[in-house]
């Protein structure tokens, strides 16, 4: 058995044990076509996507062997205190839309950090969360 099949059955294992969604994110890169394949046969819900360390990369994999209907796209670069701007938040996520061929249809998108947040000082933490949740609110109109 190849590695790539042994963590498929460890996904798989992992989603059998909970009812939660299981949605298996990449961390500084984009996932490799045979690994990403293989996550592809996993029972996972989702796949999320760092648009921040490998944008199109991410965009490709996903372009060529598809996606499940759920994301989550790493739009916020966890690894400094610099705070985007929900706009740019919402370009990222629109720019990985674009790329997708006409026929997926993504039914949930959940908008994250790339990388965790937790060793950031707190108002930057709080900051970034703030815009990522500004970034799921329809734009105001003047």
């Amino acid at each position: 058995m190849t590695r790539w099949e042994r963590t498929s059955e460890a996904i798989d294992a992992v989603a059998r044990a909970t009812s939660a969604d299981v949605v298996v994110h990449t961390y500084w890169a984009a996932f490799e076509e045979v690994t990403y394949a293989h996550l592809l046969d996993a029972a996972i819900d989702g796949v999320g996507y760092d648009l921040v360390t490998a944008p199109e990369a991410s965009a490709e994999v996903a372009a060529e062997y598809g996606t499940p209907g759920s994301v989550a796209l790493g739009v916020v670069d966890g690894q400094n205190t610099r705070v985007e701007s929900p706009d740019l938040l919402r370009e990222r996520v629109e720019w990985f839309e674009d790329r997708l061929p006409g026929a997926v249809d993504l039914d949930t998108v959940y908008v994250t950090s790339n990388t965790e947040l937790f060793h950031l000082p707190v108002n930057r933490f709080e900051e970034k969360l703030a815009a990522l949740g500004a970034a799921t609110k329809p734009e105001a109109t003047a």
